[in-house]
């Protein structure tokens, strides 16, 4: 069951925000995000969706955004941590606007000071969407485990994967390069905080376009273990 939409262009051509389940965006997950739909448990999944339905609004999903507690407990728990962002390439308006609707449902509950989300160079990712939409940029994170599947190339991060799998043989385990990290605050407290530990955004130019090896270690199931740095 998903909450009511709301928002949506005056001219009801869509699309329509709405705060809905997993299962309806994995598809969009699958098609559209070189990891795919396999990721923690969201606590927030969003939807954009096109016009159409009953009542003109509960179209197919072309935008969405799953938001979940951060992975590494020192960011504390006032943070929220956006695990996936993609659209529809055939969608037009800008994401900004869809995490601006995302960014006011997230601050009526309260409880949340800042998101923080990672941009992965390995992946040919800088961080544009976050730039545009004035998020500050702090650094680089560390490296993280993830497991990809030999055939399929699919990954999973350390958190949501299955360890039983790994000892098949089917899998191989890797370290991340590390990642660009953004913060987006939601109170004016926290962009006091955090405007003091910003640096200037990286550009596309100096990202790496290698795949998950440029700069990672890979082993192959029932090896020894990597120790995450």
């Amino acid at each position: 069951m998903t909450e009511a939409t709301h928002g949506g262009r005056r001219d009801g051509a869509g699309p329509f925000f709405g705060i809905t389940k997993k299962w309806e965006v994995a598809r969009l997950l699958n098609a559209h995000h070189y990891i795919g739909s396999q990721c923690a448990d969201p606590s927030f999944t969003f939807v954009w969706r096109r016009a159409g339905g009953l009542f003109g609004d509960c179209g197919g999903p072309c935008a969405t955004a799953l938001f979940a507690p951060p992975a590494s407990f020192a960011w504390g728990r006032d943070a929220i941590e956006l695990i996936r962002l993609v659209r529809d390439t055939s969608q037009t308006p800008p994401l900004t606007a869809f995490m601006a609707e995302c960014f006011r449902v997230l601050r009526s509950r309260k409880r949340y000071q800042f998101v923080v989300a990672y941009s992965d160079p390995a992946a040919g990712h800088h961080g544009g969407v976050y730039q545009a939409g004035n998020w500050l940029y702090i650094g680089r994170s560390s490296r993280k485990v993830v497991y990809i599947h030999k055939e399929s190339g699919k990954r999973s991060s350390q958190r949501s994967f299955d360890q039983s799998s790994y000892a098949n043989g089917d899998w191989t385990k890797s370290t991340t390069c590390r990642k660009y990290t953004y913060i987006y605050p939601l109170t004016k407290k926290a962009r006091v905080l955090w405007s003091t530990k910003t640096l200037p955004y990286p550009k596309p130019s100096t990202t790496q376009t290698r795949w998950h090896h440029s700069g990672c270690t890979v082993e192959t199931g029932r090896q020894s273990e990597v120790n995450e740095s």
